[in-house]
């Protein structure tokens, strides 16, 4: 097959394009800027209405804002590949009924867990952001689950965001 893999430039466009199982792997343009548009990255937002009971939590995930290369479905990402990823959440629950509650992010062999002070806005809400970057192997997922207990009774609603890419 004569375009299973390529390097090409493109004189008229000023680029130069990788390809490999015939699609466009990676380009350089005439500014030197680097596009992958096969490299693993997803933004998912939190569905509008989640009820929350005491204990775990799995988070769903209403909207996916992008998903490149297909890898999220909602509620967790699935690595592609072995490799280092960056993951990112920031949690909101909004009328709070208590003083704390965990923001868990949890992949196939690790969970990390942020809790929340009693910090509450004037609307009565928590939030609670994180970034980490994780070594993940090819099939593990990683996904956000709230942990309500006894210092956290309830929330009238969630606002959560989730998002990743491979790193490295």
């Amino acid at each position: 097959d004569s375009d299973i893999g390529y390097i090409k430039y493109h004189h008229y466009y000023n680029y130069m394009a990788f390809g490999t199982n015939a699609s466009e792997a990676m380009r350089i343009d005439s500014i030197g800027a680097v596009t992958k548009p096969l490299q693993p990255a997803f933004m998912a937002k939190s569905a509008s209405a989640q009820s929350l009971t005491s204990g775990s939590n799995d988070i769903a995930f209403g909207t996916e804002i992008f998903d490149q290369n297909a890898d999220f479905s909602t509620p967790s990402f699935t690595a592609p590949i072995t490799a280092r990823y960056l993951l990112t959440y920031q949690i909101t629950l909004t009328t709070v009924a208590g003083t704390h509650f965990e923001g868990k992010l949890t992949t196939s062999n690790n969970t990390i867990i942020r809790t929340s002070g009693d910090i509450k806005d004037a609307d009565g809400d928590m939030t609670i952001a994180a970034s980490y970057v994780l070594d993940m192997d090819a099939s593990d997922t990683a996904k956000l689950v709230i942990g309500l207990n006894g210092s956290c009774t309830g929330a009238d609603g969630i606002n959560c965001m989730f998002s990743g890419a491979l790193l490295c």
